[in-house]
């Protein structure tokens, strides 16, 4: 059985550390407790095109689940952004998603503006 509050407590440290570390660069952040949306975070900064966040403590997502992430990232005009925790909880690792799932190396410290 997976789940519980554990579980539950972590990712949502897991999630404010993220936020903390996008308001550290200048970002504005709207948090989505509970999962309740598409996203878990949303970045936003003049000089950027925003970013819809999903914050996962292991990289398990499928495939199908990045390319619909995709879809309603860039259909709000967003880019996609997954980040999860490193091994042994030793930060983060950043990654936009393409069009296939695919994840890609991102600096978020660079969110470089494009849309595609």
């Amino acid at each position: 059985m997976t789940g519980g509050k554990a579980p539950r407590l972590a990712g949502d440290r897991f999630e404010r550390a993220c936020s903390d570390r996008l308001r550290g660069l200048g970002f504005l952040v709207i948090r989505s407790a509970g999962s309740l949306g598409p996203a878990d975070l949303v970045a936003l900064r003049g000089d950027r095109v925003p970013a819809l966040i999903q914050c996962k403590i292991t990289d398990n997502t499928t495939v199908r689940t990045r390319m619909a992430f995709y879809r309603v990232a860039t259909g709000a005009g967003a880019v996609p952004v997954l980040v999860y925790r490193a091994a042994q909880r030793r930060g983060a690792i950043w990654v936009r998603v393409d069009y296939a799932g695919t994840r890609i190396p991102y600096d978020i410290t660079e969110m470089p503006e494009w849309l595609g």
